[in-house]
């Protein structure tokens, strides 16, 4: 629970203003002025990406207060503040900011609705998918926001993960950062290694590269018979599956989960991390599991070359991480791609876990979908640019310089999320199978299967 608290606390800072889908319904369509698609919802028309330019009938809010609960305080200066002030001034609505104990936040969101009460707008993670969509926890996002023909680009990976039956049940923030493979610049340059970055550039970055440099990067460098530098050590492992076109859990052509660890990418993917972690493997470069101290330690301390964790570890300008610590050494690059990936993108990094959700015990859902939409859309390009320009400096020092953002905005677009902590107990079934080298892959996965199924099964049932 603490890891997911941490990942969890660090996608705060990045679910601000980022723009999406119109707001939707039973809607009528026609040509902007600019050749956009205009949404006409019940009065509001929606045409463009700046909400200055859409006409919002105030009548229909003028009044009305939004609820919104979320466990973190809101500061005076930052943009969420600012972007209510304009959801106020624009629909004459009250957003009431309810702060709940982040232990309690599950749990009292849970009560509340059930009890036909709760939040207009909450906010929730993976592990919540889709027993909440199920147990009509949370409406569907898109019976108010439209999906299929949105004024604005959305995140695909975000909108895949959180859809039911379906209907999407969360909006994820196309900005929520990917993790990353981080490396340390002169771990190559000291083995006479190319750049990641470049070889990435080049569109050689595959498994089978990640290998051949590891394999030079894991050696003893104080000739005492002991290798003491490691090519790889990171906690993640779903990336390893993204890269080759599998996962966890899949879902049929009816939109049905299934257990998809015996398919033949997974279990490729799953021998591939085997012979990273374990001594029987052909080509170790794992670092072996250290009691007292942890793969970002290594990292730092230079006993890893690359390391492979959230990008909030990264830190900022205002918060310690891995720039601050490792400087200018250190470098970072998409996970290498597998032999059995067969998506069109070249990147396919683990993704973010949180999403604005609308209670379903909500009596204004319009009025909540319009404030997801409003709190994320630049107002006009003048302040488009302003958010440009103040966020310009942060992204220039967590990334290194200007290749260093748009490789970073390009994992994000890309991101693939892992849903299998939204299935009960699979997640730890799947760890299970992950750990256990006493056998082959496909008979950890088969010893498992039944197991994995019924998680799936019970989550389905509601009785998870």
């Amino acid at each position: 629970m603490s890891q997911w608290k941490r990942i969890l606390a660090a996608f705060l800072a990045a679910a601000l203003m980022v723009p999406f889908a119109a707001c939707g319904g039973d809607t009528e369509t026609s040509d902007g002025e600019n050749g956009d698609s205009s949404e006409v919802v019940e009065g509001n028309v929606i045409s463009g990406k700046y909400s200055d330019d859409w006409i919002i009938d105030k009548s229909k809010y003028e009044g009305k207060t939004l609820k919104v609960w979320t466990w973190w305080e809101l500061n005076d200066a930052e943009r969420v503040k600012m972007a209510i002030d304009t959801f106020e001034e624009r629909t004459g609505a009250t957003v009431d900011w309810q702060i709940l104990g982040w232990g309690d936040y599950p749990t009292q969101l849970v009560t509340a609705v059930s009890g036909g009460g709760g939040p207009d707008v909450c906010f929730v993670g993976l592990e919540n998918m889709p027993s909440y969509a199920i147990k009509n926890m949370i409406l569907p996002v898109s019976d108010y926001i439209d999906y299929e023909n949105p004024v604005i680009t959305i995140s695909e990976g975000g909108k895949n993960a959180f859809t039911y039956q379906g209907k999407v049940y969360g909006l994820t923030d196309a900005t929520s950062p990917s993790d990353k493979l981080y490396y340390r610049k002169s771990a190559f340059q000291n083995m006479g290694l190319e750049d990641p970055v470049d070889v990435f550039n080049r569109g050689e970055w595959t498994w089978d590269k990640f290998v051949e440099m590891g394999q030079q990067l894991t050696y003893d460098s104080d000739g005492d018979g002991e290798i003491d530098k490691y090519g790889y050590w990171a906690w993640s492992t779903f990336q390893w599956f993204s890269s080759n076109s599998a996962s966890f859990i899949d879902f049929d052509e009816a939109g049905n989960p299934y257990f998809s660890m015996g398919e033949p990418n997974a279990l490729e993917a799953l021998q591939f991390l085997r012979n990273l972690d374990f001594a029987n493997g052909s080509y170790k470069i794992s670092a072996p599991w250290i009691m007292d101290h942890d793969p970002h330690t290594d990292f730092v301390a230079g006993r890893t070359a690359m390391d492979y964790w959230g990008d909030y570890i990264l830190g900022d300008i205002e918060n310690e991480g891995f720039r601050s610590q490792v400087g200018d050494d250190l470098g970072f690059v998409p996970c290498p791609m597998g032999p059995s990936y067969s998506g069109s993108n070249t990147t396919a990094d683990s993704g973010g876990i949180l999403a604005d959700c609308i209670g379903a015990g909500s009596d204004h859902p319009d009025l909540a979908a319009l404030f997801m939409l409003l709190r994320r859309a630049p107002r006009n390009a003048e302040h488009e640019q302003e958010k440009i320009e103040k966020n310009q400096a942060t992204e220039l020092y967590k990334y290194g310089d200007q290749a260093g953002v748009d490789l970073a905005n390009l994992m994000t677009a890309n991101a693939v999320y892992n849903q299998a902590g939204g299935y009960g107990k699979l997640q730890t079934i799947v760890d299970n199978i992950l750990n256990d080298a006493s056998v082959t892959p496909a008979q950890a996965v088969e010893a498992n299967r039944a197991a994995a199924e019924s998680q799936i099964a019970r989550t389905l049932e509601g009785t998870q």
